[in-house]
């Protein structure tokens, strides 16, 4: 298993298998979000690879089924995914990242993907809220108390 700041540079050199499509998908995409989604799908695809299965071509004919058919590979598959990265230490909101990554992926193959049944860790805010008092607003504003408005 590679290391999370290997999965770049396996994707650069060839290391997990990129169609052509996802190299397109990924080359119209900012820089940052190129690298993000870039190990979003490269773990994808590392979790992907034990089952042995087409995810998107699953997708695909199980959104053709009957409604009381269907097995919901995608949210199945996802929250699987999501269980996958938390049990190798990814943060919060890596996952929320990468959930995202193969969520556009899909999009960008017409297989639209809901989030609504995947059970993704809520994100944790570094810095909380500082309430403010009125007087705080009063000095960031400049306002002095004995100018005549």
């Amino acid at each position: 298993m590679l290391k999370k700041t290997e999965y770049p540079q396996a994707l650069a050199e060839g290391v997990f298998e990129v169609y052509s499509e996802v190299s397109e998908f990924l080359s119209v995409l900012k820089p940052a979000t190129r690298n993000v989604y870039g190990c979003g799908l490269a773990a994808f695809q590392e979790f992907y690879l034990s089952l042995n299965k087409g995810f998107f071509g699953s997708c695909g004919t199980d959104r053709l089924l009957p409604r009381i058919k269907r097995k919901h590979v995608d949210g199945v598959t996802l929250n699987n995914f999501v269980v996958w990265l938390q049990s190798r230490g990814y943060s919060p909101k890596t996952v929320r990242s990468y959930v995202g990554a193969v969520q556009s992926l899909a999009k960008c193959f017409d297989i639209p993907i809901s989030l609504r049944y995947v059970r993704l860790p809520l994100c944790q805010p570094v810095n909380g809220k500082d309430p403010w008092m009125i007087e705080e607003v009063g000095q960031i504003c400049g306002f002095n108390e004995q100018a005549n408005l």
